[in-house]
């Protein structure tokens, strides 16, 4: 409650959140080495998944994201995790993945052992 006794909201807001997943994915990258190719994608993808699902943010990838806003938040946030952890040059031929479940499915396509 504020000062005049009505209830105030304390739930974080999209730009509170988008703040949080910018931070935490700086930091990420110190820990978390970059997806270069088929050498350490077994390595990454194991390591982002735990990551992700340490964040509550799994679900969305795995199963993509449901009509609301929070799922849509919670999709904008993974997507752009996992392309903060993978090299540039790869991204290339990303520009119309649309959703977090859409790019992790391309990079197990292209960097995982067939």
């Amino acid at each position: 409650m504020d000062g005049k006794g009505r209830e105030t909201d304390k739930s974080p807001t999209a730009v509170q959140l988008q703040n949080v997943a910018r931070v935490s994915a700086m930091a990420l990258q110190l820990q978390i080495e970059k997806l270069k190719g088929l050498d350490n994608y077994k390595a990454w993808s194991m390591t982002v998944r735990a990551y992700l699902e340490s964040e509550e943010l799994w679900t969305v990838v795995e199963n993509g994201p449901e009509n609301n806003e929070e799922s849509l938040l919670k999709d904008k946030r993974a997507k752009f995790l996992i392309l903060c952890l993978i090299e540039t040059k790869l991204c290339q031929f990303m520009v119309s993945i649309r959703t977090a479940r859409d790019l992790w499915n391309y990079l197990r396509t292209q960097h995982s052992l067939r």
